[in-house]
């Protein structure tokens, strides 16, 4: 056995400039609640499948332990259920505005940036006016359109997943409806005529969706305003914080306007409904919502 015996005083320095403080974005902190979610979700179904300890997360107290053992300096849990079949898990992020979600049903986390809260003296007060205009050419169908202040995020994340639950059983009866009739054809006129009912039936189911969903928005509105023949519409006394300008309606293109604003300060604040904050992508049932939405606090 040889042994070496070394004696000194360390000599290194701490360096002259500070660390650099690093600025941790939505995109970043979004990344690190991604890797620690899927990372349980990975354990919790591979220990059902008997790849490593199914205690670690198929137990709640343990499970909490888990996450934060390894996660506990950049998020914290809103949520944790967990069983030997199932789990659901809800956590934010400590450096940025995000909350992500996943369970069982989910291949990967859904995500959501948080509007940054507003300090404010409680005396604030806000006049939020503009204009929703519509699109050229476009051709409106149905009531005319009513602009909606939301509160931002907007708690309707449950509500949404009922509705789409339930959408989704009205849509599949219908169209194994239409299988039966199909298969049950006697001859090809019978069958071109049923596809031409399908494309129908289709058509009205979309409308249908679209409508559910722009009753369920507005239901979140905690102040409605009707459009003057000019467009323009007024939120008047509205104290400090993050809402959503919504408004949609049906015509021969989807018309829906999602507008983030801020009431931080009393006075008036312009925000027009136009081009620019209309919806640019299609979304819905299984996609993401195009404005930050939360599932409501519990009580």
């Amino acid at each position: 056995m040889v042994s070496l015996h070394i004696e000194g005083a360390f000599a290194a320095r701490p360096a002259a400039e500070p660390r650099p403080r690093v600025e941790v974005t939505a995109e970043m902190q979004q990344q690190v609640l991604d890797r620690a979610l899927e990372g349980f979700a990975i354990t919790h179904i591979g220990a059902i499948n008997g790849d490593g300890d199914a205690d670690s997360t198929h137990d709640a107290t343990r499970a909490r332990q888990f996450m934060l053992s390894r996660w506990g300096q950049v998020l914290t849990i809103e949520q944790l259920k967990t069983t030997r079949s199932s789990f659901a898990l809800r956590v934010r992020g400590k450096f940025a505005p995000v909350v992500c979600e996943v369970d069982e049903h989910h291949d990967s986390p859904d995500c959501t940036t948080l509007p940054v809260p507003v300090s404010a003296s409680a005396g604030t007060r806000g006049t939020i006016t503009g204009r929703l205009i519509l699109p050229k050419d476009s051709t409106v169908r149905g009531p005319a359109a009513v602009v909606h202040l939301l509160p931002h995020p907007v708690p309707l994340k449950n509500a949404f997943d009922s509705l789409c639950a339930a959408q989704d059983t009205m849509g599949a009866d219908r169209m194994n409806a239409l299988e039966r009739r199909m298969q049950g054809a006697k001859d090809a006129k019978a069958a071109e005529a049923l596809e031409s009912g399908l494309e129908r039936v289709v058509n009205t189911m979309l409308d249908t969706i679209r409508t559910q969903h722009i009753r369920l928005f507005a239901r979140f509105g905690i102040r409605h305003a009707t459009p003057s023949a000019d467009g323009r519409f007024t939120f008047a006394d509205v104290p400090a914080g993050n809402y959503l300008l919504y408004s949609a309606m049906l015509a021969d293109t989807r018309l829906e306007w999602f507008l983030p604003v801020t009431v931080g300060t009393t006075g008036r604040i312009e925000r027009d409904l136009d081009a620019s904050s209309m919806s640019a992508r299609e979304w819905g049932c299984g996609t993401p919502l195009p404005f930050a939405a939360v599932r409501p606090q519990a009580r």
